[in-house]
């Protein structure tokens, strides 16, 4: 059985992105515009909760934020994770990883991730994935599944 459960993510853009110049504007799948030059947004993404050895659950932003440029060719955006972003608000419970364009790296992030950049007025995902896995005391077996 599979059950469903929704969060509201919290995105801070202009926390988690660097970049040279304030020319792209992301929006969500629900159809709200974070503006160039930065902002937030509450992005609502389904949660499927499956047990693994090294995370629980996995939310794929790529699905509900999508960016462009909004001056090219004048202007060419370079957007990455800044080190030090992390998980906050409900998800301050959790540690994990991030897959960003396709690299992984410790979350919260240690250093500057690599550039995804953005050259076009036609919208396209931002490559993010969150692997979280739940912090907690408890102590627990790892069991192989039977042959």
């Amino acid at each position: 059985m599979k059950k469903n459960l929704w969060l509201a993510v919290s995105v801070f853009l202009s926390l988690f992105m660097s970049f040279s110049a304030w020319s792209f504007t992301c929006k969500t799948a629900a159809g709200v515009t974070v503006p160039a030059g930065g902002g937030d947004a509450n992005v609502y993404v389904t949660l499927t909760p499956s047990v693994g050895a090294s995370s629980n659950l996995v939310v794929d932003l790529s699905q509900s934020i999508t960016c462009n440029d909004e001056y090219p060719p004048t202007y060419i955006d370079y957007v990455s994770l800044q080190s030090g972003s992390a998980f906050g608000g409900l998800l301050s419970s959790f540690s994990g990883t991030v897959d960003y364009n396709g690299t992984s790296y410790a979350f919260p992030t240690t250093s500057e991730t690599a550039k995804v950049t953005y050259n076009s007025k036609s919208f396209k995902s931002w490559p993010v994935k969150l692997n979280l896995t739940p912090i907690s005391t408890a102590g627990g077996w790892l069991f192989p599944a039977a042959l």
